[in-house]
């Protein structure tokens, strides 16, 4: 999940031709060091500490934020271009699945979820703009002057899952060939956009955390779909919902009260998890005909994917008590 403030601007203006610059060099008069990038951060998350989480404190919290972010618009005017090409494409993609809906589900569902859509696709919008600073490759710092492929593709799955999360809003259940055909269409925007950020070598911190987001959204709307089609059990939706609310909680904790950073990356056993729970929703959320072929799978799968739900949590919640510990015991020496 993203950090829940705003980075500060990233570095200087970088090599014209590789529309990078180094995050980690020594700041100049258009943006700062990764390290002073941190202390912004902790030094925001601990004066609203400090301001007992009052709305005041919260206000003061939130316009220095949006300050940071014009700060970051500013100085990086090829990464604004860039998100706002990426808007535009949110907008057409947008369009067409209102169209499919408006196909499939007809007229009076298409308008009916048309309000929750656009404040769904704003706050998307929205929550890449504030975080732009944070478009620096993990592996050696590199600034990023455009959000590029792997990252439109996240945001591709995110307009998917906002289909989904609208009907929810508004109180409709989509029909279930629709919420698989769009929940199948986002898993295969996740694969393919982890393979070529990695390929390309385009890992950045806004990716990863708005591949989270998505990845939340998407699942958590699907889940939700399922159950209330009656295609799923309360507990059986609830445990799967818990795996994304169990790191959410502890990330909000870890930030807002321990000022500490909290490492929820992926792993193998929430990798093998989140394979799981996809297949498994899949069978929920198929039409009858499909579902009668797959209901030998149904119980072994269950099983299986309830172990990997209830494991994944729990040991990304060790290993993050397992690091502060290390942490703790590096600051006393």
């Amino acid at each position: 999940m993203p950090v829940p403030t705003t980075d500060p601007s990233g570095p200087g203006s970088g090599d014209a031709e590789s529309g990078h610059a180094r995050a980690d060099s020594a700041p100049d008069q258009r943006g700062v060091s990764m390290a002073e990038r941190s202390e912004f951060v902790v030094a925001l998350l601990t004066d609203l500490q400090r301001g007992h989480y009052t709305p005041h404190a919260w206000w003061h919290f939130l316009v220095d934020s949006w300050r940071k972010s014009q700060t970051t618009a500013q100085q990086h005017p090829a990464l604004t271009r860039s998100w706002l090409r990426s808007s535009a494409l949110v907008a057409g993609l947008a369009a067409a699945g209102f169209s499919a809906i408006w196909l499939a589900e007809g007229q009076r569902i298409a308008w009916g979820i048309l309000p929750a859509l656009l404040i769904c696709l704003s706050l998307q919008q929205g929550d890449v703009y504030v975080h732009l600073g944070l478009n620096w490759r993990l592996s050696d710092g590199l600034f990023r002057e455009r959000l590029g492929v792997p990252t439109l593709l996240t945001l591709a799955r995110g307009v998917i899952a906002n289909l989904l999360l609208a009907h929810l809003l508004s109180g409709l259940i989509p029909l279930s060939g629709f919420a698989l055909a769009v929940y199948m269409i986002g898993l295969a925007t996740d694969i393919v956009d982890g393979h070529i950020a990695r390929r390309a070598g385009w890992q950045t911190r806004l990716g990863g955390n708005l591949d989270g987001e998505a990845d939340l959204f998407l699942s958590s709307s699907a889940t939700l779909c399922a159950w209330l089609a009656g295609q799923l059990p309360i507990w059986l939706a609830g445990a799967m919902l818990a795996r994304f609310a169990i790191p959410l909680i502890g990330a909000l904790l870890s930030y807002f009260v321990a000022i500490r950073q909290v490492d929820f990356s992926h792993t193998a056993w929430g990798r093998s998890a989140g394979v799981a729970q996809s297949i498994f929703l899949m069978i929920a959320l198929a039409p009858g005909p499909l579902a009668h072929i797959l209901a030998p799978a149904y119980l072994p799968l269950l099983l299986v994917t309830l172990t990997l739900l209830v494991l994944a949590p729990v040991i990304g919640v060790r290993t993050n008590l397992r690091l502060w510990r290390l942490q703790k015991m590096e600051m006393k020496r």
